[in-house]
């Protein structure tokens, strides 16, 4: 089994939909047209190529009501590379853009 490293990267960009996660109970899929992808302090950042792109997040599904998320709003979300196929928010780093 291979670890993964510990990576971070800040998304911002426009929340296009949100959607289950398929065999994820407790976790929902934001879909994020990607604008721009920053550093994050000496993390390594695995979501460069992402701008121009749109991204599915995983968050945890508490959070959609909490933070009122709808299609059209501009967010920001801190997230990781957890697998090649998996980008997963920090539990305290999705919000709305100012």
């Amino acid at each position: 089994m291979v670890q993964a490293i510990e990576n971070w990267t800040d998304l911002s960009g426009t929340l296009r939909d949100v959607r289950p996660r398929e065999g994820s109970p407790g976790m929902t899929d934001v879909l994020i047209a990607v604008e721009e992808a920053r550093d994050v302090g000496d993390f390594p950042n695995l979501l460069t190529g992402t701008p121009g792109q749109e991204l599915a997040v995983a968050i945890e599904t508490e959070a959609v009501p909490r933070l009122r998320l709808r299609p059209g709003d501009a967010i920001v979300c801190r997230a990781q590379r957890a697998s090649p196929q998996t980008v997963v928010a920090h539990p305290d780093g999705l919000s709305h853009r100012p």
